[in-house]
């Protein structure tokens, strides 16, 4: 199934800069706020590289893509950034503490999986891509010929071998990097380099199928540029290093895998009056003080609850009546799992069935914004841009693996797996 391998890694000599300093945060959650922060923080933060400065003065011979590929080779050149001199797999930990939860730690393989197209079945998305990103992917890899970020993938390990094999190299050696980001997590790296080791680990993924957690944009872009540069798909050409891509490996029973929800507000646009009255065919209506409402109140295995404020000091709780009765309403031909999730049922029932916001609107992204949290739903709905925002539980890591193994992807943004993989602890370089 899977098919794992070392790499000669690109990575920041320590004795030159801070790990701290150059590292960032993956390049679609970078607010422009943030890039200018990452380009004062040092000369050589790899936001150069991987999300670059436009200028008026831009042009097809000096753009972004081009300047980050020279950036690339004078830090080469000025061996800012080295090559290990033989094939490593590396430890990713990430000790963290989101808010209302207790302290985590995640821990992630970092090497390279041979690409496959989904119909092999080794690899499964669960969510769909859009053709922006992937044009801007596209053009960065091509122009650099360098895998920056990380492909965030999850396996299934339920006796734990894999982390058992890793523990035994995170004991004995200290990291290559160690850094406090700025929302406080910790991030550790460590180089295995053993070839007895790698063999062991490499071996315990060739019967595994892979879920992409975040990067179905970088994932979807590597295998079309690999078919552009060999004329095949990957296993038909396994030696080529087009045919991989660098990917992190997160055991999905890890005690520190933890997906946050992203709600949905939808915006001062033209709905059919009386959809709030009609939620009562469908929902049980319960109010409670916005002071005192939280996540705690909708996230109750086995039950469909969703939030939902309109403006002033109260929220309604809506707690599903009839779940048969309205499967009927929702997309059918889905897994049973789909049926009894609230962020399904939100995007089938509400949005769709009784908004009029169906799958071609929500593509448009004219209708619905995302906020991450709840003091960011109350805001738009306070400040009059958004007309209600419904806030969803998280969304159990068993459901995303029984929608997605199914060959079903969910609804945008119903999965946020935090914290994100950072860029610029190593590189992969394809020539």
């Amino acid at each position: 199934m899977a098919h794992i391998i070392p790499f000669h890694g690109i990575r920041y000599d320590n004795g030159k800069t801070f790990i701290g300093d150059v590292a960032t945060k993956p390049y679609d959650k970078i607010s422009a706020t943030e890039q200018d922060l990452y380009y004062h923080k040092s000369p050589y933060n790899c936001v150069r590289l991987i999300l670059g400065k436009q200028t008026a003065g831009d042009s097809e011979l000096d753009n972004r893509y081009t300047r980050a590929a020279n950036t690339l080779k004078q830090w080469i050149d000025e061996k800012i950034l080295v090559r290990e001199e033989a094939p490593a797999l590396y430890i990713y930990d990430q000790q963290f503490q989101a808010e209302g939860y207790p302290s985590m730690k995640r821990r992630a393989l970092v090497g390279l999986c041979r690409l496959e197209p989904y119909s092999a079945k080794v690899v499964f998305p669960h969510e769909k891509t859009l053709t922006g990103p992937k044009q801007d992917r596209l053009n960065l890899l091509k122009t650099t010929k360098t895998q920056f970020g990380h492909i965030f993938m999850l396996y299934k390990d339920e006796r734990n071998d894999v982390n058992t094999q890793l523990d035994m190299v995170a004991k004995t050696q200290a990291p290559l990097y160690k850094f406090t980001d700025s929302i406080a997590v910790t991030h550790k790296f460590w180089r295995v380099s053993d070839t007895g080791m790698i063999k062991k680990i490499t071996g315990l993924f060739t019967d595994k199928q892979l879920l992409i957690a975040d990067g179905h944009h970088r994932y979807e872009t590597a295998l079309n540029y690999c078919r552009e540069m060999t004329g095949s798909d990957p296993a038909d050409k396994p030696d080529s290093p087009y045919a991989y891509q660098m990917m992190s490996f997160v055991n999905m029973y890890d005690p520190g895998l933890l997906i946050l929800p992203t709600h949905r507000a939808v915006r001062q646009a033209d709905v059919p009056d009386g959809w709030f009255e009609r939620l009562e065919s469908y929902f049980y209506l319960e109010t409670v003080a916005r002071s005192r409402f939280s996540l705690r109140d909708i996230d109750h295995e086995g039950t469909v609850k969703i939030g939902l404020y309109r403006g002033g000091d109260s929220v309604n709780i809506l707690t599903l009546k009839n779940k048969d009765a309205v499967s009927k309403l929702m997309a059918q031909g889905k897994p049973p799992a789909w049926y009894g999730l609230p962020v399904t049922v939100l995007h089938d029932v509400i949005l769709d069935h009784l908004m009029g916001i169906d799958k071609e609107k929500l593509a448009a992204q004219s209708h619905v914004s995302y906020p991450a949290t709840l003091d960011q739903g109350y805001d738009m709905v306070d400040d009059g841009s958004h007309r209600a925002v419904f806030f969803v539980p998280p969304t159990p890591i068993d459901a995303v693996c029984d929608i997605s193994f199914a060959g079903e992807t969910m609804p945008q943004k119903s999965t946020d797996f935090f914290p994100k993989i950072y860029t610029g602890l190593v590189f992969n370089k394809l020539d």
